[in-house]
């Protein structure tokens, strides 16, 4: 997806689809904000710190009680991709064909019953990936009583 935007004026949108998977898309469609978000949510979450609605060295358990490997995880641990939470990829990166994406909850609930344990012992190391970040805008909702996009129209 491509705009050209000054002020508040939209000059032309254009967006590409999948031709080789039959994926036709154009501007109206709606996809995840992808890689950048995570400057965004990272800013988000450290707002919610400086308020001292988030902790960033407490358990994840204290904010999502039904995640079960949640006692073995912080959020500095998201912020830092150093969790140890497996990289499952899943189809709600881009909505072809609605005009709404999934909201975080039913997003990471899926994610939550395939997690049966860690890839590594969390601040071990480091390995990129989306779940660390879907998780702290779950959480930034969660702390800020907003919707992610609700919250960065407003705060940022």
């Amino acid at each position: 997806m491509n705009v050209v935007a000054r002020a508040d004026l939209q000059i032309t949108a254009a967006a590409a689809g999948d031709r080789g998977r039959g994926l036709p898309t154009s501007p109206e469609v709606v996809y995840h904000w992808g890689s950048i978000t995570k400057i965004v949510t990272a800013t988000a979450v450290m707002q919610q710190v400086e308020k001292g609605r988030v902790n960033l060295d407490a358990p994840l358990d204290t904010y999502f009680p039904e995640f079960p490997l949640g006692n073995k995880i912080t959020a500095r641990n998201l912020l830092t991709h150093s969790a140890g939470l497996p990289a499952f990829e899943d189809g709600h990166l881009v909505a072809f064909g609605r005009n709404e994406m999934p909201d975080m909850a039913s997003v990471l609930e899926s994610y939550w019953r395939r997690v049966h344990g860690l890839a590594y012992e969390p601040g071990s190391h480091s390995s990129y990936h989306n779940w660390n970040f879907l998780i702290l805008a779950r959480l930034l909702e969660k702390a800020s009583g907003e919707a992610l996009t609700t919250y960065v129209r407003r705060h940022i």
